[in-house]
């Protein structure tokens, strides 16, 4: 089965799960929970993307990256190449969206990202894929539909 015909609800429910939590405090000084709207939002441009994907119109790069890792505040080097050579944490990747075929242009892109042992299957790529068609979920969608508006009048 194509990734294209997974049911937004199965994606709806997988970003629920792996997408986290987004609070905003509302005019009450209560905070409301996001992540119903959130989840929704990310297995729409999921799909979106995966239609774009299946046409030959976009596509999904995840390379690794060159440079090595800065782990910052999340903990020493030392730590960080424990947790790499363990394979706890793998990469750090760079991950692309290029629309327009062939010689399509990069449209969405973030590097250092920072993987489990599953590599590009683990579930954080997936959020961070869906997060990046989200960005230019406009774009993607004009594509889809110059595409399909191609093909309508090459049936006449």
């Amino acid at each position: 089965m194509h990734r294209v015909n997974l049911s937004i609800n199965n994606r709806y429910r997988f970003f629920r799960e792996h997408a986290g939590n987004v609070g905003v405090i509302d005019s009450n000084g209560r905070t409301a929970f996001e992540q119903a709207r959130l989840s929704l939002s990310l297995a729409r441009a999921e799909r979106l993307l995966d239609e774009a994907e299946e046409l030959g119109i976009a596509e999904t790069k995840w390379e690794v990256e060159e440079e090595t890792y800065d782990p910052g505040d999340v903990c020493s080097e030392d730590e960080a190449r424990a947790k790499f050579e363990s394979n706890e944490w793998t990469g750090p990747f760079y991950c692309s969206i290029t629309i327009g075929g062939e010689d399509g242009e990069v449209a969405a892109s973030l590097g250092m990202i920072v993987l489990g042992s599953q590599e590009t299957d683990d579930p954080y790529a997936r959020v961070v894929r869906a997060e990046l068609a989200s960005e230019v979920e406009d774009e993607l969608r004009q594509a889809v539909s110059d595409y399909l508006d191609s093909l309508d009048g090459a049936l006449y």
